[in-house]
């Protein structure tokens, strides 16, 4: 921060791009260089394209694991307003002096019971039917 700005930098990613080295480097170099103003929100929504993440390599637990690794960590239900908001507000503190991790669990096709945990819709698109037929579902 050569310009001394109390700057916040946020990252939202998904809990499928844990799969990936490059993603845990830079978690270790966030660690390492003391990021206090980084917060990392990930979507862990339990899906990847090919089938649920912990039926392929497990991830949990996930916040055990940022802690090991010098975060700050939360987890919060990622579909509760409040509870994002709140999730934020304490990482922005700046109280912690590390980098700070918000697990946002929640749920692929939310509202939509044709689409809900379904690991189709991860990484299809609804024909004209489901479409409007998920409107109706979500109004």
């Amino acid at each position: 921060m050569k310009d001394r700005k109390n700057y916040k930098v946020f990252v939202i990613c998904s809990d499928g791009e844990l799969y990936e080295g490059s993603t845990w480097e830079a978690i270790l170099f966030a660690q390492q260089k003391k990021l206090k103003n980084l917060i990392l929100i990930i979507d862990r929504n339990n899906q990847i394209v090919m089938d649920k993440t912990e039926d392929c390599i497990k991830l949990d637990p996930l916040e055990k694991k940022f802690l090991s690794f010098g975060f700050n960590a939360q987890t919060i239900d990622g579909h509760d307003f409040k509870q994002i908001d709140k999730a934020i507000k304490i990482a922005k503190t700046g109280k912690y002096k590390k980098p700070q991790v918000i697990i946002a669990n929640t749920i692929k096709g939310k509202g939509v019971a044709f689409m809900e945990k379904e690991v189709k819709w991860h990484h299809s698109v609804p024909n004209q039917n489901e479409f409007i037929k998920a409107l109706k579902i979500l109004k």
